[in-house]
């Protein structure tokens, strides 16, 4: 059963990277990013709420404060993450993107370790040198099909990488901590968090900045309902997520999800977006592939 909710999980999240590779094309400043993000994070609050409801009752939303404290964490690893993954799909490849997220995996893998026992052994260690020469091609791959890589465009990915790995930690540190009864209010939780660090953020930044933007630009139709569906996708992706977090250990889980992702992230680009897929760039996603076999060689 975790097979399946990781393929499920898989399929909303390449739905959810169309939107908002097509929201990314819109986005001009960072205020943009904040308000297209806090609109798809009070959405999924809205269909977390029922969901909550429905599965529990209202007092489906008692949580101790240490799952606060977790879904605290997650909150602001995503708000961090959404934000970073819209810059960075807008300034490089959405292959280049994808594959600094498979490099992230590193994250909950080696925390899930030191935290919870899950055993690291040589061929993760292999599969996570070969991610790091996966991510030299494709950056590679990523000056031939946009510009030469600047060091504040690694920087966006190396952060978006980072924080979707404290977001997938998070999902599995709440697992450990708690049943699978309270898991959605956990995805609740996760985004009224996003959207009040998202919020808060983007209010500062505006009165620092002191621009006065014209969000009915930004905000048209078309833009608005991609937003819709990216927050439906988003939360049935992390829904599915965390549920195949409860069947699955980390060091399984998340290189076989990332696998999959790529795969269909691969086919999405090519056919949806016209990304050239030249030797470098199939290279790049074959070293990925094989440091995902060797992470699940044991």
């Amino acid at each position: 059963m975790g097979y399946l909710f990781l393929a499920f999980a898989n399929l909303a999240g390449t739905v959810k990277g169309y939107c908002g590779k097509k929201v990314s094309d819109t986005v001009k400043t960072t205020q943009d990013a904040m308000l297209a993000n806090f609109l798809r994070m009070i959405l999924c609050s809205v269909i977390g709420l029922g969901v909550v409801v429905l599965a529990g009752g209202f007092g489906g939303f008692r949580i101790s404060g240490e799952g606060i404290f977790i879904s605290f964490i997650s909150g602001l690893s995503s708000a961090i993450f959404v934000i970073s993954w819209l810059f960075a799909v807008h300034h490089g490849a959405y292959m280049l993107v994808d594959v600094f997220l498979t490099v992230g995996l590193i994250v909950p893998i080696s925390l899930c370790s030191i935290f919870f026992g899950e055993k690291i052994e040589w061929n993760h260690v292999l599969g996570f040198s070969i991610l790091i020469l996966a991510v030299w091609v494709m950056c590679s791959y990523s000056s031939s099909v946009k510009s030469k890589m600047k060091i504040k465009s690694l920087l966006i990915l190396l952060l978006c990488g980072i924080s979707q790995g404290f977001s997938s930690f998070s999902q599995k540190w709440f697992v450990y901590s708690y049943d699978g009864a309270s898991i959605p209010a956990f995805n609740f939780y996760t985004y009224v968090f996003a959207a009040i660090i998202l919020l808060i953020s983007f209010v500062a930044l505006s009165k620092i900045r002191k621009e006065k933007k014209d969000s009915e630009n930004f905000l048209t139709k078309p833009i608005a309902t991609l937003i819709t569906v990216m927050a439906i996708m988003l939360f049935l992706s992390s829904y599915l997520m965390t549920l195949a977090a409860t069947k699955l250990d980390a060091v399984l889980l998340y290189p076989l999800g990332t696998g999959l992702s790529l795969v269909l992230s691969c086919a999405m680009c090519s056919v949806c977006f016209k990304e050239k897929l030249n030797t470098k760039c199939i290279c790049g996603i074959i070293l990925s592939f094989i440091s995902i076999v060797f992470i699940n060689l044991i």
